[in-house]
């Protein structure tokens, strides 16, 4: 049974039914929303703009989630009255992309913003659900079990659509991909409303004017280390899709393999860091990840060609799930009641956004004046420097972790 009460299996399958529609959902829009502003002529700025919002957004957006929720009075009627509006918006994007002509990057811009403040409002609330359906001895393989199924529904959607990308035009293959997410998003809100069921949640915290911020030192620190590594791994998102492009002449084709290459790792990585997580503790997690997660940009900036890329993300693959399992973990671990979990969920997601919203577009202006590889460089020192801050160890600690500091 499950900490609810809800017999296991019945949870199990409603919870990957969720996790099955919103891994096709978001893995398609990450897998093309970039390559499909390129072909539709978004200058680089413009893609900042759009990273920089979506990131805002999707995670900052976070941040008002419990406060809203407290003032609907209810955290079921606000979630997925939130992800209602903003799976809307998605479908009303996919339309737009089967029938627009002369397509704007502008409208896929707004829409495509709108629909990530609508998910990002509900981000802290039907996470911190679904940490609350077990015990806290088994939260770490159970957010990554979710995480591993929302993987695996990927797969086969990704074989697909790399199989229109190579028979077909990008015109006929990026709409037939919008059309299966948006086919996701729906299951998912569906299995969502189950969810909330099952679990009987449908209270929220007392209404409160504005969040205050954290007040132990431990919470500021992680939130302050959240904030350094997403600063430092956004400086390389609106540069990498245009560099294997334009710079090492990367096939579109590359965009869908390397998902289908993440998806493979992930399902075989996300139990393990599961367990990682459950016997060692979520720092120990943040750490690995982080210092892992620091290489990426540094290869990116030493490669000659983009079939090498296929290896710098096959790296990215494999911390990447450890990291967003371990932010999860901490986050919950640093609140002593429930009724907390949601507002510190909040705002780790507001550092999250804080950070990933600001270098974006510091990168895209910056790339006037000097070269990728330095933004590059940059990247690798914050991401790196963010690995000390969050697992709150000093450097020369290094030479103390010996294997642990290993790919699990």
């Amino acid at each position: 049974m499950a900490a609810s009460g809800v017999p296991r299996s019945t949870l199990r399958r409603t919870v990957q039914r969720e996790a099955g529609g919103w891994g096709v959902m978001k893995v398609v829009n990450d897998a093309f929303i970039q390559p499909l502003l390129i072909s539709l002529g978004a200058s680089q700025i413009a893609l900042g703009l759009y990273i920089s919002g979506s990131s805002l957004f999707n995670f900052g957006s976070g941040w008002l989630g419990p406060t809203f929720a407290s003032h609907v009075g209810s955290n079921r009627k606000f979630t997925l009255g939130s992800l209602l509006v903003s799976r809307t918006v998605f479908i009303l994007l996919t339309l737009y992309l089967l029938i627009g002509r002369n397509t704007s990057p502008t409208v896929v811009i707004i829409l495509s913003l709108i629909w990530c403040v609508g998910e990002g409002l509900a981000l802290p609330m039907w996470t911190s659900l679904l940490t609350g359906m077990v015990s806290a001895s088994e939260r770490g393989r159970w957010v990554a079990m979710r995480a591993q199924f929302a993987t695996i529904s990927t797969v086969p959607v990704l074989i697909g659509i790399l199989l229109v990308v190579l028979f077909a035009s990008k015109d006929q293959a990026l709409p037939i991909a919008y059309i299966v997410a948006a086919l996701g998003g729906v299951v998912s809100w569906i299995s969502m409303r189950q969810m909330f069921e099952l679990s009987g949640s449908t209270a929220a915290p007392a209404k409160r004017s504005m969040p205050r911020l954290p007040e132990s030192r431990q919470a500021r620190q992680f939130l302050v280390g959240v904030a350094t590594f997403w600063l430092g791994s956004a400086l390389t998102w609106p540069i990498i899709a245009k560099y294997l492009v334009d710079d090492l002449s990367a096939p579109t084709a590359y965009f869908a393999i390397t998902q289908i290459v993440g998806a493979c790792i992930g399902i075989y990585i996300q139990p393990r860091w599961g367990r990682i997580g459950d016997s060692s503790g979520s720092k120990q997690i943040l750490f690995i990840t982080a210092i892992g997660s620091a290489f990426v940009p540094l290869l990116w900036a030493l490669t000659p060609v983009w079939w090498l890329g296929f290896l710098i993300d096959g790296l990215a693959f494999v911390v990447w799930p450890g990291h967003m399992l371990g932010l999860t973990l901490r986050a919950v671990e640093l609140v002593d009641n429930d009724e907390d979990r949601p507002m510190m969920i909040g705002w780790t997601n507001l550092a999250q956004g804080a950070g990933a919203c600001l270098s974006p577009l510091l990168a895209s202006v910056v790339l006037e004046w000097t070269a990728i590889s330095v933004v590059l460089i940059a990247s690798f020192a914050l991401r790196l420097l963010s690995g000390f801050v969050l697992a709150d160890r000093s450097p020369r600690s290094l030479r103390h972790t010996g294997s642990g500091t290993g790919s699990p």
